[in-house]
């Protein structure tokens, strides 16, 4: 067994200790940190321009960590559905940072997992303690979560383990986390809140952040002139909007970008449309539809009150839990339709990482899609659209649903035909054969996120460097319910980007029983994205990487992928697949996808 398996088999019992009294535990921190050989004695601190901050040092991985700092005021009170403020309080002598901070407050599968708060605007940093005579590079990572939940003391994303591979390469680098409001609490929108410059406050919370990272990560040994902004699925396109906020305005947050399952093309709530609606119906349920401002009476609804029915409508009615939970077109953040400002090169020109994994539309298929018409049903009903007057469906758009004209509908399904087969899934749902799901599949995947992904490489090839990727390396386990049939799924790339390989945090571990490929693909990841961290290419600064495998620039004479694949741990590939049906995606994005 090597001292790095031993190394995380403490982590893992403390783990398994800490989860079994969770529910009695006055905080968490010993579920989401390395304990192994943490020391209370001679605990590191940092003096923040607001004032000092004590953390936890772990002898083991040699390691300091600085926990639930605040990076604004609590967005409570007259606060609620407000920009974030800066923090603007001072201290004498010493605050503890040695425990997380709460989640912000989501919804869906993992809302049970973990303490949530309204109060939960906090930024966490994981350095290597080395005694680095020169600031270090600094990679901050945006969790995803769909936009209705997520958090930074998610183990899946558990730092220590990247920041000690690049400390064994060395190439350290010092890591950041934080939360940001999702769901309602962090992208409400209509009429009324546009009125009031109250947009995109997750998206806001996100830039105070960075913000404060170039204020003060120096004090932790960072330097804020070296910062790669990185995120996950919808965290990977937050890190999109940073690139074209603003119009592209470059206000020296970050020097290099990286996005897993993402990109700028976010999905855009409109105000007057579907999120007008959905705001009408949030103030009647909350008392507060007949009063004369009803931002206001929102926030002076009680937390747990408004927390408890925007719950329900997660249950009861998620159309307009979804349009209260999207990015919005406010003029300002988002200026325009993220394609138009792609198109006309409005974005921060920066180096990029950004890719998908090869399946990605598994995870969206619906699970009661039980032939072909109801994928042309699912198409018209469930898609967003700017809303037409004239036609026909627009009372189905009054109602909250978003729908695609049925020209474009007929368009998508003949550039996606069902592949030959007459094989059943039980294991899915009765009656749907595996050509519908790999049809639906294939589509949905393209439509949400492969096609504004190549998008992304082509416009950005012209100004900067972008390297391409596609994860086609199946894991252990899935939480699709067709389990590995279902093929490499959204999200299937963290645990390897984060060399998680015991698999904290996940339902089952993606490594377990994995070939050595497998592990030789996962330690590749992990040192090119530790190279782009630090020298802003994945093939480090002497454009050489382990073995000598280069990762090619995309190119729009000769678009390359690097594929992270098993039983191929890495190979390279054009980025051609489906061209003719990701060009058609791509020229309705903003007329007709609303991004």
């Amino acid at each position: 067994m090597t001292v790095w398996t031993t190394k995380k088999k403490y982590i893992f019992l403390l783990f398994v200790v800490a989860w079994l009294s969770w529910k009695h535990a006055s905080h968490f921190l010993a579920i989401f940190v390395p304990q192994y050989g943490q020391s209370r004695t001679g605990l590191p601190k940092a003096s923040t321009r607001n004032g000092t901050y004590t953390g936890l040092r772990n002898e083991h991985f040699a390691q300091d960590f600085f926990l639930g700092m605040r990076y604004a005021l609590p967005p409570t009170g007259d606060l609620r559905f407000n920009v974030p403020h800066p923090l603007n309080v001072s201290w004498t002598g010493s605050k503890n940072a040695q425990s997380y901070g709460p989640h912000c407050l989501s919804y869906g599968s993992d809302r049970s997992k973990f303490r949530q708060s309204e109060d939960c605007l906090t930024i966490n940093v994981v350095r290597p303690h080395i005694g680095s005579p020169g600031l270090l590079p600094v990679g901050v990572y945006f969790y995803g979560g769909g936009n209705t939940g997520g958090g930074s003391s998610d183990p899946r994303y558990n730092l220590s383990f990247i920041v000690s591979k690049a400390t064994a390469m060395n190439k350290p680098f010092i890591a950041v986390s934080f939360n940001y409001r999702s769901s309602i609490w962090g992208f409400i929108s209509g009429n009324q809140v546009s009125g009031t410059g109250n947009t995109n406050l997750g998206l806001r919370d996100q830039r105070l952040a960075l913000h404060w990272i170039q204020e003060n990560i120096e004090a932790f040994g960072g330097n804020p002139s070296k910062v790669t902004i990185w995120g996950g699925s919808s965290g990977a396109s937050s890190v999109g909007v940073h690139l074209i906020a603003f119009g592209g305005r470059d206000d020296n947050l970050f020097r290099a970008a990286i996005m897993q399952s993402g990109s700028p093309l976010v999905e855009t709530a409109l105000p007057g449309f579907a999120a007008q609606n959905a705001y009408r119906e949030l103030t009647q349920l909350t008392g507060c539809s007949q009063t004369e401002d009803t931002l206001q009476c929102l926030r002076d609804v009680p937390p747990d009150d408004l927390d408890f029915i925007v719950e329900s409508l997660s249950e009861d009615n998620p159309l307009i839990l979804d349009a209260l939970s999207l990015p919005t077109l406010d003029g300002d953040i988002i200026k325009a339709f993220p394609s138009l400002l792609l198109q006309a090169a409005a974005f921060v020109r920066v180096p990029i990482i950004i890719g998908t994994t090869t399946n990605e539309g598994s995870s969206f298929v619906p699970g009661d899609l039980e032939g072909p018409e109801n994928l042309e049903r699912y198409l018209a009903r469930e898609f967003i659209t700017i809303p037409q007057p004239t036609l026909k469906w627009f009372a189905e758009v009054i109602k909250g649903a978003w729908l695609l004209p049925n020209v474009v509908v007929q368009n998508l399904l003949s550039l996606y035909p069902p592949p030959q087969s007459d094989i059943k899934s039980l294991d899915f749902a009765e009656g749907l054969d595996n050509a519908i799901f790999f049809q639906a599949a294939e589509l949905l995947g393209d439509l949400v996120l492969i096609a504004s992904h190549r998008l992304t490489c082509e416009t950005f090839s012209k100004h900067a460097k972008c390297f391409s990727f596609r994860f086609d390396a199946l894991a252990s386990g899935g939480d699709t319910v067709l389990g590995a049939a279902s093929g490499v799924t959204h999200g299937a790339e963290i645990g390897p980007v984060f060399q998680n390989t015991d698999g904290f945090g996940f339902k089952r571990n993606p490594f377990l029983n994995q070939s050595q490929c497998y592990f030789k693909m996962s330690e590749l990841m992990g040192e090119m994205w530790i190279n782009f961290i630090t020298d802003m290419n994945p093939n480090g600064s002497s454009e050489r990487s382990i073995d000598d495998i280069i990762w090619p620039a995309y190119d729009l004479q000769s678009p390359l992928n690097m594929v992270f694949g098993d039983p191929i741990p890495w190979r390279t590939e054009m980025d051609t697949r489906r061209s003719e049906a990701v060009r058609y995606i791509n020229r309705i994005n903003s007329g007709v996808m609303g991004r």
